[in-house]
């Protein structure tokens, strides 16, 4: 992607790391939930596909090493989503 792209849809860098950020955000909200309100069985299936999430788990590495505002906001999500995805899984059991 150029520079100009980058510029056009997400109007800096900073808004491309965000958009990133929210992307693999929902990724991991959504998965957890899965497995939140899922049978054993999903849980060994989504297992079996955890390949396919390596490049998000090393981008999240990468954002928290890198420090800063974007990492902080980063971590205050997951741990907030961590405790609302507990609740909704006891609710759908």
């Amino acid at each position: 992607m150029t520079a100009g792209l980058v510029l056009h849809y997400f109007g800096s860098k900073d808004g491309l790391r965000k958009a990133c950020d929210a992307y693999v955000l929902s990724v991991i909200r959504s998965e957890r939930l899965k497995a939140a309100t899922s049978g054993p069985a999903a849980a060994i299936a989504q297992l079996a596909e955890i390949e396919e999430y390596a490049p998000m788990a090393l981008y999240s590495l990468r954002s928290l090493q890198a420090g800063g505002e974007l990492a902080a906001e980063f971590m205050e999500q997951m741990a907030g989503t961590r405790g609302s995805t507990s609740r909704q899984g006891s609710r759908a059991a």
